[in-house]
């Protein structure tokens, strides 16, 4: 516990240590001397799925050393999406939301809340103006990052997976967990179409026919 009057961060998202965990004294020591030394080096553990990095960053992150180190709270990231001027980040969180960052700062310049459970993927659009995230909700959602806004939610019968936004055609391709592939549209609005929200994008079929009932499948590849 930590003493009286002593900082400590607040934990966001980030996971408890299973009941039937064996601490990893060795390994936490030497992380924890990369991770608080002054040099602003990333630090991070690769390997193959299944040799237990997931956990060996949830005890590190309740690490009594580690916590005091940073005050200001212990973001479980999910996902991390660049802007193309590469100033912002927006990452997706296992808290179920969305964060806008300012990589000169540090500072978080916009949450945005919607999905119901963790955020495992996110995808920018090409100009950066929009977000694409993925959830375990079954919900592909796009966000104006500008204002902070949800533009519309897209629903499918299975976990979200990923996502991603193609560079130029600024179609959207999702996967779930069926092993289907889903795809969306973004395109300019004029008035004689359509729209979803205040900044006037909306969304269509791969045919060109507008987007009328989010909840059907656009269309998908079977598995």
């Amino acid at each position: 516990m930590p003493e009286a009057g002593e900082a400590v961060a607040k934990l966001h998202g980030v996971p408890e240590p299973p009941p039937h965990y064996l601490p990893r004294a060795a390994d936490i020591v030497r992380l924890r001397q990369k991770l608080l030394a002054e040099s602003s080096a990333a630090v991070g553990v690769q390997g193959m799925g299944g040799i237990g990095k997931s956990v060996l960053a949830s005890a590190l992150a309740h690490d009594k050393e580690v916590s005091r180190a940073f005050p200001d709270g212990i973001y479980w990231l999910t996902a991390v999406a660049l802007t193309p001027n590469g100033r912002r980040a927006v990452s997706g969180s296992a808290d179920n939301t969305l964060r806008v960052w300012d990589l000169e700062t540090g500072e978080t310049l916009k949450t945005l809340q919607g999905h119901t459970s963790s955020v495992g993927s996110v995808a920018l659009s090409p100009d950066g103006r929009q977000a694409v995230s993925a959830s375990r909700d079954s919900t592909l959602r796009v966000w104006d990052l500008k204002a902070g806004k949800e533009l519309v939610t897209f629903t499918i019968d299975g976990i979200v997976a990923a996502c991603c936004v193609a560079q130029y055609n600024r179609i959207i391709v999702a996967g779930d967990g069926f092993g289907r592939l889903h795809f969306l549209q973004l395109v300019e609005a004029d008035k004689t179409k359509p729209s979803i929200g205040d900044n006037k994008i909306p969304l269509y079929f791969t045919n060109g026919n507008p987007l009328t009932n989010p909840r059907i499948p656009i269309c998908h590849t079977p598995r």
